[in-house]
């Protein structure tokens, strides 16, 4: 996951989008923590106010959920499919180029989404 710090879209955002992506990608399987609020602040060296609120946004949209302190990829009662599906139709048409949702930054420096 890369973080733009002169991109628009606020950092939390970015955080939110970027578990969304490697969700949607699979590298988070059903019931598996995802890091936490500490990792991501230590990670991008940014306020772990920034990583919770990014955060927090999955767990209000039912995409985690907390268990102690802790953020796991969403399952129970809704199934981590049905969460991984719910992503993909709030964003149609976005994930069909190998996971990697448009404007988000690739990897590569030439500028190119």
């Amino acid at each position: 996951m890369k973080i733009d710090f002169e991109a628009e879209r606020p950092l939390f955002a970015q955080i939110a989008e970027g578990i969304e992506d490697a969700i949607l990608s699979g590298a988070f399987a059903e019931e598996e923590q995802i890091p936490s609020v500490s990792d991501f602040a230590v990670m991008y060296k940014i306020n772990p106010g920034t990583a919770l609120r990014g955060i927090n946004m999955l767990v209000d949209g039912g995409i985690v959920y907390k268990k102690r302190g802790i953020c796991i990829g969403r399952s129970g009662k809704e199934g981590f499919g049905e969460a991984q599906g719910r992503l993909r139709k709030r964003i149609p048409g976005e994930f069909d180029c190998g996971g990697q949702a448009p404007g988000h930054n690739d990897g590569r420096t030439d500028g190119a989404d």
